[in-house]
C-alpha cells in the first residue's frame, strides 16, 4: 500500500503543492519553518482525519483562506486505486473516500494505515505510558476487527464511572458501571495479551539490529491480572472514591522495556533511547504488515538530526529494509545520505513551495 499523486492546498504556509512520491523512500529537505513538516501533516490527515500537532482547525488553515484540502490516490498491494480526500474548515471536517462522503475518521485509518515518528516519540521509551498505550491501540485497531468499538465502549463506561465517583454515588448505579467497565476492560485485556506477543518478538529483533542488545517488552495490564478486573474494581473502590477516578483497568496499562531483566529506562544515552524508540515504532509497523498484509505509510519528522552519523545509517538502513513507503524530513540532504539514496525520491521545500530534486 502506498500513496501516489498527493495534493495539498492551503495547509499552514503551503499554498498549493502536488507531488508524485516514490512508493519506497521519500526524502523531504528544507530549512526550519519551510513547510516540510506540514507535508507530513497533510499525509497524516489523510490517514487519521486529524493533525499530529494541533486539534484546532484554525491553526491548520492558511491565513486568509476558508478551508484546506488534502487528497491522494492510495494504491493497494494488488494495484487497486482509491482516492482519499480531507477538507477542513474552522468548524468542520469533511472526509471523502472513493468519491463518497464518510462520517467517521476510522474509515480513513482503515483505507490508509499511517504511523508518525516525531521528535517527541522518544517518550515511548522515557515518557509516561500514554504513548505506549496509543501505540498498542494503533496496532490492534488495524489487526483486530472490533477493537476500536470495544475501546470506545470501555472509555465511555469509564467516564460514567468516574463521574459517579466524583459525585459520591454508589449502590446499583455504581455496580452497573462496574459491570460495563469490567466487561469491556477484560475483553481489551484479553485481546492485548493474545495479539501483542508477536509484536514483542519483533521489537526484540529491531532492538538487536539498531542497538546491538535485545530489548524485551512486557505487557502490564493495569491491575493484578491474577484476579478479574471486576474484582479489582471492587477492591480499589475506597481508593477510587478518594481520588474521584478509577485507578485500575486497561487505561492504566503499560509496556515495560527491559534488557536481561533490567528496565532500560534511565540506563540509555539520549541517542540510544532515540534508536530504541525507532525500534519500537518500526516493530509495530512490521507487526501490522505481517498480521494484515497491509503496509502502513511511515512518516518520520526531523529525527536524523538528533543521531550521530553511525546511528543515522543504522536508522536509515532499517527503515529502507521495511519495504514500505516512507516520508522522511531533514534540514539538510547530508543527514539523509544512505546506501539506499539512489532509490529514493528527493524533494526540497522552501517557503511552502516544493520541487523535486531527484
Amino acid at each position: 500500500m502506498h500513496l501516489s499523486r498527493v495534493r495539498v492546498q492551503s495547509l499552514r504556509i503551503v499554498d498549493s503543492v502536488s507531488l508524485d512520491p516514490s512508493p519506497h523512500l521519500n526524502f523531504i529537505t528544507g530549512a526550519n519553518g519551510s513547510g516540510k513538516s506540514s507535508l507530513l501533516e497533510a499525509i497524516y490527515l489523510l490517514g487519521t482525519g486529524r493533525s499530529f500537532r494541533t486539534r484546532r482547525n484554525s491553526e491548520l488553515i492558511q491565513r486568509g483562506e476558508e478551508k484546506l484540502c488534502v487528497s491522494a490516490t492510495v494504491v493497494s498491494g494488488t494495484g487497486d486505486q482509491q482516492i482519499l480526500g480531507v477538507e477542513k474548515t474552522v468548524s468542520a471536517t469533511r472526509i471523502r473516500i472513493g468519491g463518497k462522503n464518510m462520517w467517521n475518521a476510522s474509515s480513513l485509518a482503515q483505507s490508509l494505515p499511517v504511523m508518525a515518528i516525531l521528535p517527541d516519540s522518544l517518550g515511548v521509551v522515557t515518557g509516561s505510558a500514554d504513548l505506549r498505550r496509543s501505540l498498542m491501540d494503533w496496532a490492534l485497531f488495524h489487526v483486530k476487527p472490533g477493537y476500536l468499538s470495544v475501546l470506545q465502549s470501555y472509555k465511555q463506561a469509564l467516564r460514567q464511572r468516574n463521574a459517579l465517583l466524583r459525585q459520591g454515588g454508589g449502590g446499583i448505579a455504581l455496580e452497573s458501571w462496574d459491570e460495563r467497565v469490567g466487561e469491556f476492560g477484560q475483553l481489551l485485556h484479553s485481546w492485548r495479551q493474545e495479539y501483542l506477543g508477536d509484536a514483542q518478538d519483533i521489537v526484540r529483533g529491531f532492538s538487536e539490529r539498531l542497538l546491538g542488545i535485545p530489548v524485551d517488552v512486557r505487557y502490564r495490564p493495569g491491575w493484578k491480572d491474577d484476579i478479574s478486573l471486576k474484582l479489582a474494581l471492587g477492591r480499589s473502590l475506597d481508593a477510587d472514591r478518594r481520588r474521584g477516578s478509577t485507578t485500575v483497568g486497561p487505561h492504566r496499562a503499560d509496556l515495560e522495556l527491559s534488557s536481561e531483566g533490567v528496565a532500560v529506562r534511565g540506563r540509555l544515552s539520549r541517542g540510544e533511547a532515540k534508536l530504541l524508540a525507532v525500534a519500537v515504532f518500526l516493530a509495530y509497523a512490521q507487526y501490522v504488515t505481517t498480521r494484515t498484509g497491509h503496509k502502513p505509510v511511515l512518516l518520520i519528522d526531523d529525527l536524523a538530526a538528533e543521531l550521530d552519523e553511525r546511528n543515522r545509517h543504522l536508522f536509515l538502513d532499517a527503515v529502507a529494509g521495511m519495504g514500505i513507503q516512507v516520508f522522511i524530513t531533514a534540514s539538510e540532504p547530508r543527514l539523509l545520505e544512505t546506501d539506499c539514496s539512489a532509490e529514493a525520491a528527493m524533494f526540497h521545500v522552501e517557503q511552502g513551495a516544493m520541487r523535486r530534486v531527484v
